[in-house]
């Protein structure tokens, strides 16, 4: 088995997160912490962000599951210590917008097979031993279309400014973030304490040797727009990581990528270089 994994981001808040237990499970988060304007900077929890709290729930569940343990009792141990912070620290869980969340992807492998559990924009796209690829579909992708097609406006109204677009946008945000995560709306699973996030999670199995790579990423790795169509963004990612195999770069080949489109599209975007994580596996 051969592995490469990726972290990429200058934030100021890392709230990205790489799993790896060797012949046990993978994956990568995406933390989340509640709606904050830039200049004010999110609510801290004992130092940490609520992305931040997020992902180390899921890190510390799989860090801490017996090699017996199924990936959905990984992913409801963490949301309920998550819950229990959410709680001491008198937050509603009713409200989305106001929670320490996180998007997931995770992949156990034992002698059953291979499982994949899914949530949120944290993806994962596969190529099969017979040669096929996949991937798992983003069920956010039209909720995110909406919010940057959103953002792109409002940096045009206000010439590129983008402290007077987030004020505008952040009521925006929240009003959709309560009514699309974990509800059937939305119909996309985001771990946050809710236990209705068990409603929309996305689970996928393969046999045995079915798999031959393995590649899971949280949304910075890619151009959003590739994400619509599963089965294309699986080829693209692929063929990239295949390519900048050849120098040693692997999933470094897949960021660069995203960076250059990335550049062309900074005038309207509300970040310059959103954390990027990944780890692909070759079985």
């Amino acid at each position: 088995m051969k592995t490469n994994i990726l972290y990429n981001g200058d934030l100021p808040f890392p709230e990205d997160a790489v799993i790896f237990y060797p012949n046990f499970v993978f994956g990568a988060i995406d933390g989340v912490s509640g709606i904050y304007l830039p200049e004010e900077g999110p609510r801290m929890f004992d130092g940490r962000t609520g992305g931040q709290i997020a992902s180390q729930a899921i890190c510390n569940a799989a860090g801490t599951a017996s090699s017996e343990e199924r990936l959905e009792d990984i992913l409801r141990d963490a949301s309920a210590t998550l819950r229990e912070i959410i709680i001491s620290c008198g937050l509603p869980l009713e409200h989305s917008e106001l929670l320490p969340s996180a998007a997931f992807v995770l992949a156990k492998n034992d002698d059953s097979g291979i499982t994949i559990m899914q949530g949120g924009d944290s993806l994962a796209v596969w190529e099969l031993a017979d040669g096929t690829v996949g991937g798992t579909p983003n069920k956010f992708f039209y909720c995110e279309k909406y919010l940057l097609d959103t953002i792109a406006e409002l940096m045009e109204k206000h010439g590129e400014n983008r402290q007077k677009m987030w004020q505008e946008f952040r009521p925006i945000l929240a009003e959709r973030r309560r009514a699309t995560i974990n509800t059937s709306r939305g119909g996309f699973a985001i771990l946050n304490g809710q236990p209705e996030f068990e409603r929309f999670w996305q689970k996928f199995e393969f046999k045995p040797r079915e798999i031959k790579l393995l590649i899971l990423f949280s949304d910075g790795l890619v151009p959003f727009k590739w994400t619509k169509d599963e089965k294309r963004l699986a080829r693209r990612v692929i063929n990239l990581y295949r390519k900048g195999e050849v120098r040693n770069m692997g999933l470094q080949k897949v960021l660069r990528t995203t960076r250059k489109i990335a550049e062309k599209n900074k005038s309207t975007s509300h970040v310059d270089k959103p954390e990027a994580t990944a780890i692909a596996i070759e079985f």
